[in-house]
């Protein structure tokens, strides 16, 4: 027993022993300790029958896609993963179909698929190939008879036409061609009615007109039109009454009225004449309750009135009489009828009484106001609607209370107040009622705690939550298994995936789907310099900074000002010295600055004329920092202001010069100087008579590519040659062309006695002579100077999103492993004998086989390892974790 304990505590030492934890990699110091969550973002998108909900949300693997929660952490994850690297597709729901959705994700590049899911992975794929589908109004239509989804969609040849799908990629295809060509047939209101979809379409030449099909291109016909010459029949706002379907069709006689129909072309017949004149009558808010259609008909002399109807000409009646045409227009109103115990109830402004429930029996006697909630004229603006056990909840004003939850039963006397929730006349703003069980769980404002979650069960009132910040005014949910899902923010997640059974307990984090912290210092422009590591923080504070990769030698240099902007930061050294170039306030020139790694040390030594060029940065040679003027000067400082002095002006010379690409070669600064095509190679010595022109090459759209084997290399062109690799060492008489046809590199990597250069055309090598210069592999990405590394004399670089490997001939020039279905490779880095580099939000690492490619997992869940560099024989990167936010991290 006495070895097992001691052996315990070994373990315990050598795992919590602070020298082999960071033999791995490890934060190497919190700056900004305070964050914030990201989150996901959560968007409610339906729930399935069985209690299965869907959610789009966002994480940093994935972008936004789509997620399935049962109301538990174990039933809730990625249900679609629609692009494998970050998506930015969007979803719309076509149908629910019981316990499967039909909907369409749309790429941007791809177009609208058509989709379906049962809630599981397994059950969730692509029903088509890329269609035209309209997704702000989608026209479709789940015939459960047929376990058929009719929809509308087309594509160029086509238009847009009828399609069904049963839920499998054979079963999905276009049903008819009712208009044949590519303009499509305008079809609209696809209703279920006897087993069959009934919808408006227009085939050319009747107008519109009404259709029906059985999911066949021989069951799909016309069932009723307008005689030849009259105007187009046109059915709109279809509805399936029991027996009958209704519609409002045009007739020459009377214009828009009310049709009904039977399914065949005798039995589809104008309902009756109910408005005199031949102007008609439109029909809108509908609603079927009680075996009746109730709907809103508008007529030019009287306005919006309330009708209902039973399907035949006798049961057809108007019951109101509003001296305000415009009723029932512009309520803002979120339902539009229910029948709750025997009577229909309905929102509506009666120019008396303002905005109120009203109620009726389907009599006209029978139709009159529930209850004059807020008396008089003021209105009490009812919104926001549950049926729920033979009562209505909704949210009412009235003088007293302000806005608080109501309820009835259809009847006067049942019609109450819930609960104040926030005493006396102040609102509780409630919102988003939504039914658990017995229980009506809905979001308010008490007046103390801010916006919370509440329930009313019978005739009390629970808060459910104590949240640390307010639940969302526009509070939404979806039911789940014994519970109802919602989006909430918290501080410490963002805004994510939480759950409430009706309980004050089980009212919590369902799950935090997007862990990603904002926060954190953000460390950027990770360098090496003078033996350590200088990077810049956006948080707490802008700032310099410098570190010996541990806590307390990772310490701040200098805190810009308001005034100071933070420099694009490109470190040089000399003497112990770093310098850079920074402007002092947003209308200030650019100028040089020096650090000694203290606040006293780190000041700006150029003199206010020197102001250095946007985008110019200084080159150490010779004992000397030198840097560009704005007018063709060079300068060069010793890090004291004193000493920071104007070496030559060669605009007196060069007209319009300015000076590029200062680069440190055989103890002197080399770089170009001129205009346009005057642009040619200069060195300096730090004096004005040893500042010379080297060769009289046009460096106009060329550059200074680097120094290999003695001699510095750069593009050029002559009155003789096209723009081509040069090289130089130092003189006029020893710059020569290296004549290799269509060849120009962007990029230039001394490894040992070979060079490699990556071009457009493909990665060359060569020892420096035309016939030592061969292209060795496929041609590496140009965009980022990061997509390189050198390790040994083995170039690694990415293409085609894969990883690459090159040892400088052909044979050894090869992919190492393909990761492209992961995301790009990029951010390629040598260190400790391998090559680190990131794919998407996950860091790798190789030694130039597919078998020694592997996954590096960083401790407490950190990834994306960004800017990685190597300083103090550690490799410093930037990294993400949930606990700390994006902070400085690094690998010993």
């Amino acid at each position: 027993m006495r070895k097992i304990s001691l052996l315990l505590v070994v373990l315990s030492f050598l795992l919590l022993s602070p020298s082999l934890v960071r033999a791995g990699a490890y934060l190497v110091k919190d700056i900004d300790p305070a964050g914030t969550g990201t989150g996901s973002d959560p968007i409610p998108f339906v729930t399935l029958d069985g209690g299965i909900s869907l959610w789009l949300a966002y994480d940093d693997e994935h972008g936004r896609e789509l997620w399935r929660t049962d109301g538990t952490a174990a039933g809730t994850y990625l249900l679609l993963d629609g692009l494998p690297d970050l998506s930015h597709g969007t979803y719309t729901l076509l149908a629910k179909a019981g316990d499967r959705a039909f909907f369409l994700r749309t790429e941007t590049y791809t177009g609208d698929e058509v989709w379906v899911t049962g809630g599981t992975p397994g059950d969730t794929f692509r029903l088509s190939e890329p269609l035209i589908v309209p997704r702000e109004h989608p026209q479709a239509v789940w015939v459960p008879s047929q376990q058929l989804l009719f929809f509308r969609a087309g594509d160029s040849e086509n238009g847009e036409e009828l399609w069904r799908s049963d839920g499998t990629p054979g079963g999905t295809y276009q049903v008819a061609d009712v208009r044949p060509g590519p303009e499509g047939s305008d079809l609209a209101d696809l209703t279920e009615f006897h087993g069959k979809v009934f919808f408006r379409a227009n085939d050319g030449s009747r107008g519109a007109a009404l259709w029906s099909t059985d999911g066949t291109a021989t069951g799909t016909r016309l069932v009723r039109a307008a005689p030849a010459g009259a105007p187009a029949l046109d059915p709109a706002g279809l509805t399936a009454l029991g027996s009958r379907l209704l519609f409002f069709g045009v007739s020459a006689a009377a214009g828009r009225e009310l049709w009904v129909s039977d399914g065949t072309a005798r039995g589809t017949r104008a309902l009756g004449n109910f408005i005199p004149g031949s102007a008609g009558m439109t029909g809108s808010h509908l609603a079927v309750a009680n075996g009746r259609l109730w709907f809103v008909g508008t007529d030019p002399a009287r306005g919006e009135e309330l009708w209902v109807t039973n399907g035949t000409a006798g049961g057809t009646r108007r019951l109101t009489d509003f001296p305000d045409p415009h009723a029932f227009t512009g309520l803002g109103l979120d339902f539009t009828g229910f029948w709750v115990g025997s009577r229909f109830i309905f929102p509506v402004n009666d120019s008396v009484h303002g905005q109120e429930l009203w109620a009726s029996d389907g009599t006209v006697a029978g139709t009159r106001i529930l209850r004059d909630i807020f008396p008089g004229a003021p209105p009490s603006l009812p919104y926001g609607p549950l049926l729920l056990g033979g009562r209505l909840y909704f949210a009412a004003w009235d003088l007293a209370h302000g806005l608080e939850p109501w309820s009835t039963d259809g009847t006067t006397a049942g019609t109450r107040l819930a609960g104040d929730i926030c005493p006396g006349s102040c609102p509780s703003y409630p919102t988003g009622f939504q039914g658990l069980g017995k229980q009506v769980l809905f979001g308010a404002n008490d007046g103390v705690h801010d916006f919370e979650l509440w329930k009313v069960q019978g005739r009390r009132l629970v808060r459910l939550s104590d949240l640390d910040e307010p639940l969302e005014f526009e509070f939404v949910s979806l039911p789940a298994k014994g519970s109802i899902v919602f989006p909430q923010s918290e501080e410490a997640t963002g805004k994510e995936l939480w759950r409430s059974d009706g309980t004050q307990a089980g009212t919590r984090l369902l799950q935090d789907i997007n862990p990603a912290i904002y926060g954190g210092s953000n460390p950027t422009r990770l360098q090496h310099a003078a033996g350590k590591l200088w990077f810049l923080t956006e948080r707490p504070e802008p700032a310099l900074w410098r570190s010996d990769g541990t806590a307390a030698g990772t310490v701040e240099v200098h805190r810009f000002s308001a005034d100071e902007l933070m420099p694009n930061l490109k470190l040089v050294e000399l003497g112990g010295l770093v310098f850079f170039v920074m402007r002092s306030g947003a209308t200030e020139p650019y100028a040089l600055w020096r650090s000694d790694g203290s606040e006293a040390g780190t000041f700006r030594v150029s003199p206010e004329e020197a102001r250095i060029p946007y985008g110019h940065q200084p080159a150490a040679a010779g004992g000397s920092v030198y840097f560009s003027g704005d007018d063709g000067e060079l300068w060069k400082s010793d890090g004291t202001v004193g000493g920071t002095v104007l070496v030559t002006d060669l605009a007196a010379d060069l007209y319009g010069s300015e000076l590029r690409d200062l680069t440190a070669f055989a103890g002197r600064i080399f770089f170009s100087a001129g205009a346009g095509d005057d642009r040619t190679l200069w060195s300096s010595d730090g004096t004005p008579e040893g500042t010379v022109e080297v060769a009289d090459l046009g460096l106009d759209r060329g550059k200074i590519l680097g120094v290999h084997a003695g001699r510095l290399w750069f593009l050029a062109s002559s009155p003789e040659t096209s723009l081509g690799l040069w090289s130089t060492d130092g003189t006029t008489a020893g710059t020569h062309l290296l004549d290799v046809p269509s060849f120009v590199p962007f990029h230039l990597i001394s490894a040992g006695n070979l060079m490699f250069l990556p071009s457009g055309n493909g990665l060359w090598v060569s020892d420096g002579t035309p016939e030592g210069t061969r292209n060795v592999g496929p041609a590496p990405w140009q965009n980022e100077r990061w997509e390189f590394a050198l390790l040994g004399q083995r170039l690694f670089y990415s293409s085609q999103a894969k990883l690459w490997v090159s040892d400088g001939t052909a044979a050894g020039t090869h992919f190492v492993v393909n990761l492209a279905g992961n995301g790009y490779v990029g951010y390629l880095t040598a260190f400790a004998g391998q090559v680190y580099f990131t794919v998407g939000p996950q860091i790798w690492r190789t030694d130039g086989t597919a078998a020694g490619t592997v996954l590096v997992t960083l401790p407490g869940g950190a990834r994306q390892m960004r800017e990685p560099t190597v300083s103090a024989g550690r490799l410093f990167f930037q990294a993400t974790d949930p606990a700390h936010g994006t902070e400085l991290w690094a690998l010993e």
